[in-house]
């Protein structure tokens, strides 16, 4: 396997399990390249922290792509810079405008306002002691008519092996379970069923409303070879499961 000097942090376990091919919208491939009539497409990441936020980080950083991860960089004087708190700002600005495509520049100019020059935003949720901010799980209709020409990723993980490591890194857990309206009942039980209806929901919203999304699993190990089709111009070689456990090989060793 190849491996990148940027290769991605973030946990993955690879099993025998079979997996859903990967799902996209209407645009079966995005250049993620700007042109002279378009600029570069935003990209969103909508899977939950420890479900490959990291990973994906780091594979469009390798591809030289610029991104955001949990921490945000906009104006001073805007407020918070954790990409969860200013994402919601934004979205509380555009909800006070009908639907409209012809809103979309200036709504991409007061995201980058609110959250600094990004094309990718890998991990848009934010908890405090008393606050959840997860406009991902919350507001993602809002933000997909926002902001119509974005791309979209929605990558999942096995829940078990998620809430291990969501229960284990940084007090996360006991923030959402005291913190997050859709968690119920406030135990692992109630932390796992908003994952899932998390996933269900963001299908949903994406099959109705948005035209550039990929949905894929980041255990199958044809998950690089799914963004670089998905996203041509990127490489295979940057997506790197780390601390991989009993891997499968793709179906066949090719990279891009």
């Amino acid at each position: 396997r190849l491996r990148s000097p940027a290769a991605p942090r973030g946990l993955l376990v690879a099993s025998a399990q079979e997996f859903s091919p990967p799902e996209h919208g209407p645009l079966a491939s995005v250049s993620l390249a700007a042109t002279p009539e378009h600029e570069a497409p935003l990209v969103f990441v909508l899977g939950m922290p420890k479900a490959g936020t990291t990973s994906l980080y780091e594979y469009f950083r390798c591809n030289g792509i610029q991104g955001e991860h949990y921490a945000c960089h906009g104006e001073k004087d805007v407020g918070g810079r954790e990409c969860g708190k200013c994402l919601t700002r934004f979205l509380t600005q555009t909800a006070k405008k009908e639907p409209d495509k012809r809103n979309e520049p200036q709504n991409r100019a007061l995201v980058h306002k609110h959250c600094g020059e990004f094309q990718v935003m890998a991990n848009m949720g934010w908890l405090g002691k008393a606050a959840c901010f997860y406009p991902n799980v919350d507001h993602l209709e809002a933000l997909v008519l926002a902001l119509p020409s974005a791309c979209f990723v929605l990558q999942e993980r096995d829940l078990d092996a998620w809430l291990v490591s969501y229960e284990q890194y940084g007090g996360m857990y006991k923030r959402a379970v005291e913190g997050c309206a859709g968690v119920y009942p406030r135990n692992q039980d109630g932390v796992r069923e908003w994952h899932r209806r998390h996933i269900e929901d963001a299908k949903r919203v994406l099959r109705k409303t948005a035209a550039c999304w990929l949905n894929f699993h980041i255990e199958d190990p044809n998950a690089g070879r799914a963004l670089a089709d998905f996203f041509p111009g990127t490489n295979t070689s940057c997506w790197l499961a780390q601390n991989v456990r009993n891997p499968r090989p793709p179906d066949d060793e090719e990279t891009t």
